[in-house]
């Protein structure tokens, strides 16, 4: 069903969790998903949990995202509302993640499930990580190496993937 709805837009719209960017930007295939040609959105909230200060921490994968930002691959948005206060486990950034996806009736990519969850108990289309990867392997953008490279080196950097969703990555590779 997700995947009906997101082919009817003319162009679906992705809005960025933290965690799909950093570690992308660990395994250093960030800049692959330009290859989409699709808009990409960093609400404000994330930018300044992930290249703020991630700067200040001296991580390697906030100047990527900077530099993704600054090259207008992804765009960084603030969020006029922030809704679910009642959604208390999720954090404000994660919040504004699906407020803006709402809003702009795109898709939250977060690697979260309770991110998710929540954004499919308020209507709003929800992807993670593998699905870029995939995403890029069905347009012939990247080869079926590429996506077990990056997600073991995603792992490498402490990601996690369960050993059934592994196992599936592996099984898809092999069709």
């Amino acid at each position: 069903m997700k995947h009906a709805r997101e082919h009817n837009r003319a162009k679906l719209i992705l809005v960025f969790d933290a965690t799909p960017l950093i570690y992308l930007a660990k395994a250093k295939f960030l800049p692959k998903v330009r290859e989409l040609g699709l808009e990409m959105i960093i609400p404000h909230g994330v930018y300044v949990e992930v290249v703020v200060r991630g700067k200040e921490k001296n991580k390697h994968d906030a100047w990527i995202i900077e530099q993704l930002v600054k090259e207008e691959v992804f765009r960084v948005q603030k969020s006029p509302r922030l809704f679910g206060t009642q959604y208390t486990l999720l954090s404000e950034a994660d919040r504004e993640v699906i407020a803006l996806a709402k809003e702009c009736e795109g898709a939250v990519i977060a690697d979260d499930e309770e991110v998710r969850r929540v954004a499919e108990v308020e209507g709003v289309q929800s992807f993670g990580s593998l699905y870029l990867l995939f995403r890029l392997l069905q347009t012939k953008k990247i080869k079926r190496e590429e996506v077990k490279s990056c997600v073991d080196k995603m792992i490498e950097q402490g990601w996690y993937c369960s050993i059934e969703v592994y196992t599936t990555v592996l099984k898809e590779l092999e069709k």
